[in-house]
């Protein structure tokens, strides 16, 4: 878990230069860089827009989570990598301190406690991480032009610059946060050739929404469920629905509404500061993407009752947070009002793949939803801690964490990772 603290450690501008580790007759004398920018601002835009896409969480979207980390503990910056004077790679970088022992049982995270209290940085390192705090999934950005060897051979750039710039900032704990199960096909070899080892984070649930219409929709559930949901359905006639793009005039209320849901999940399971959400990141992603957010209202007697952000990203309707106001919101059954909303949404706007968070799977899977494995990656150099670690993280298990993963064990339903749930896979390389 996130002591909550900052970091000591700053995270500086500064440029080293690698060669290629695995040398090949088209470009074992080319030179790369990898350069730490302070922001992605530091990039041209058509680079940045080349590298991260027009998607949802491209570009604009990176640039939002930036702002919204503005006067927040978390520090963020870019890495880039360039080969001779063009860019081929980039990631955002966080930069936290990471409980190591937040996975473990809590008679063991009493010891690491007293270990805390004595010596902090022990257990709770500074963590550089590739990634944002608020993505579903690990932004890692490459030149369109790049073939799959191409891009595999910037990617391993990519760590290996992050790797010298951690070493020169004296921090030992990197890490990728949520890798989902479809960029590990090409890059899990690159990694573990690097040094990481991998650990599963709690997937996203996923539905595919190949129907006509709700009807369709309806009959793919079971009786039991079709019956609650009509049932359910009945019950909202007095209930007002609103879609709209911004939280002007609604923006205290909808935070309010976000830290209490916050906290309701919090008895359940705690991810430290990568549960936290910036306050305003919700009027900055937006402000960033206009009306590909969809924000769905639900008031009861002209009560707020609940919020959900969600942006549409080609054949993705992803729906990033939901605040509700308890009991109110459980009394009347807002959460199926709001599930509703978002798949009637979906199927006027014949999107495919409702991507539906990391949380409540046990209802989620009711819903007809299937399970998107993600893989967070770590690394760390020290010589003791090291070794340990890359015994011990293989077999701990995050999304264990959670009460209605853990229930479903062997039986969680898991999509395949040659799946691709509404944007294109990358393609594979063969390295042999």
């Amino acid at each position: 878990m996130s002591t909550g603290q900052s970091v000591p450690t700053s995270i500086k501008a500064t440029s080293v230069s690698l060669l290629n580790p695995t040398p090949r007759a088209a470009s074992s004398q080319t030179p790369y860089t990898c350069r730490l920018l302070a922001s992605i601002r530091e990039l041209d835009a058509d680079d940045a827009k080349d590298l991260f896409g027009d998607d949802v969480e491209g570009s604009r979207y990176l640039e939002a989570c930036e702002n919204a980390e503005r006067g927040t503990p978390l520090r963020t910056a870019m890495l880039a990598v360039y080969r001779a004077d063009a860019i081929v790679a980039a990631a955002p970088l966080v930069q936290i301190t990471q409980r190591l022992d937040m996975t473990f049982p809590a008679s063991v995270r009493a010891v690491g406690d007293m270990v805390y209290k004595i010596a902090p940085s022990t257990i709770a390192p500074p963590f550089w991480c590739l990634g944002t705090r608020t993505s579903v999934e690990c932004p890692l950005g490459f030149r369109s032009t790049l073939t799959p060897e191409e891009r595999d051979e910037a990617f391993s750039m990519l760590l290996a610059g992050l790797a010298r710039h951690a070493s020169e900032a004296r921090v030992k704990l990197l890490g990728l946060k949520c890798l989902t199960d479809q960029d590990a096909r090409w890059a899990h070899g690159l990694l573990s050739a690097a040094g990481y080892v991998r650990m599963p984070t709690p997937p996203t649930a996923v539905l595919h929404l190949p129907f006509a219409d709700e009807a369709g929709y309806l009959a793919s559930l079971s009786y039991k469920m079709r019956k609650d949901f009509r049932k359910k359905i009945k019950g909202f006639n007095d209930v007002e629905v609103e879609i709209r793009h911004t939280f002007e005039g609604i923006e205290k209320e909808c935070i309010e509404l976000l830290e209490a849901t916050k906290a309701k999940k919090r008895t359940k399971t705690d991810y430290g500061e990568f549960s936290e959400v910036p306050h305003s990141y919700l009027s900055e992603i937006t402000k960033a993407l206009g009306s590909r957010t969809i924000i769905v209202l639900t008031r009861v007697d002209g009560i707020l009752t609940s919020f959900s952000l969600s942006m549409i990203d080609r054949d993705r309707f992803i729906l990033a947070y939901l605040g509700m106001r308890y009991p109110l919101a459980q009394e009347r059954d807002i959460y199926f009002l709001n599930w509703i909303t978002c798949v009637r949404y979906c199927l006027e706007h014949r999107i495919s793949w409702l991507h539906a968070g990391v949380s409540t799977y046990h209802v989620k899977v009711r819903f007809g939803c299937k399970l998107q494995r993600c893989w967070t990656y770590f690394k760390y150099t020290g010589p003791v801690i090291g070794p340990v670690l890359r015994r011990i993280v293989p077999h701990i298990r995050i999304d264990a964490m959670d009460p209605d993963l853990a229930a479903f064990g062997k039986d969680a339903p898991y999509l395949s990772p040659d799946v691709a749930t509404g944007l294109p896979l990358r393609p594979l390389h063969n390295h042999a």
